[in-house]
């Protein structure tokens, strides 16, 4: 999804208000479970929730610009291996390892 260049369109929409708070870093697993590559520095402008069948939210992004030289080459390795796209920083603070 980052390399065709859909990621933001996909965050933007959300089954759950996932992005509470101001900022977010976004990022993927690199192939090996333990590690991870930044795809950027993303700051939450608004959320909106849609009513339906299945409730959802749109979300308004908007990269921060001075993270955007990192992009996709700021590497973190931590033992953190599940798949969760929405944890909180407070959870993985005292194991990431970061490497550019």
């Amino acid at each position: 999804m980052f390399i065709q260049g859909g990621l933001d369109h996909c965050q933007s929409l959300q089954h759950n208000h996932n992005f509470k708070l101001p900022f977010v870093v976004s990022i993927i697993q690199n192939g090996i479970p333990i590690s991870w590559l930044s795809v950027g520095l993303i700051r939450t402008i608004d959320c909106v929730e849609r009513y339906g069948a299945k409730p959802d939210y749109s979300i308004a992004l908007e990269r921060v610009s001075a993270a955007e030289g990192l992009l996709g080459r700021l590497y973190l390795n931590s033992s953190y291996t599940k798949r969760n796209p929405y944890s909180y920083g407070e959870t993985l603070v005292g194991d990431l390892a970061v490497f550019a």
